[in-house]
C-alpha cells in the first residue's frame, strides 16, 4: 500500500513586505497592479511582521492545519508551490488574502484555508510603530511515494 506523504510549509521570509505610509496616501509609480487597491505597493518597513509564535510556532501552525488535497496525494509523484499573499494590519489581523502563484486550484484552496485560521501576527513597523504590511509567502506541496 502505498504511504503517501505531504510536507507543506511556508517559508517566513517574505516575499514582499511593504508598510504604509504615515499619510496613507500611495504615489501611482508604487503600483503592482492596477486592477486591484488591495496590491499597492507599500513602502518598506524596519521591521517585517512575525507570526505570534516565531518561525518554529508558525511551521507547527501550518504542520497541525495543512491537509493534503485528495487530487494531489492521490496523483503520486507531485510537487508545486502555491504563493499566498495578505496584508498584516496594524492590529496584527491579516487581510486582502490573494494567490499570487497558483499550483492547482485545490493547493491553492487549501493554502488560503489554512493561512485564513492564523491568528493575529505582531505587525511589522516603522519608526517603532506598528503598519500594514504587504505578506508574500511560498507554500510548498511535495507529495512523496514511500516504499
Amino acid at each position: 500500500m502505498k504511504n503517501i506523504l505531504l510536507i507543506g510549509f511556508f517559508t517566513i521570509l517574505a516575499l514582499v513586505s511593504k508598510a504604509q505610509t504615515q499619510d496613507g496616501l500611495y504615489d501611482s509609480k508604487d503600483l503592482l497592479r492596477s486592477d486591484s487597491d488591495t496590491t499597492k505597493a507599500l513602502p518598506p518597513v524596519d521591521v517585517n511582521p512575525e507570526f505570534s509564535g516565531g518561525k518554529e510556532g508558525f511551521r507547527n501552525f501550518i504542520g497541525q492545519h495543512l491537509h493534503t488535497p485528495r487530487d494531489i496525494s492521490e496523483g503520486g509523484r507531485s510537487f508545486g508551490v502555491v504563493f499566498v499573499a495578505f496584508i498584516v494590519e496594524k492590529d496584527g489581523s491579516l487581510t486582502h488574502f490573494k494567490i499570487e502563484k497558483s499550483y492547482r486550484k485545490s493547493a491553492d484552496a487549501e493554502a488560503l484555508r489554512v493561512i485564513k485560521l492564523s491568528p493575529k501576527w505582531i505587525p511589522g513597523n516603522v519608526a517603532g510603530q506598528p503598519c500594514r504590511t504587504n505578506v508574500c509567502l511560498p507554500c510548498t506541496f511535495r507529495v512523496v511515494e514511500e516504499n
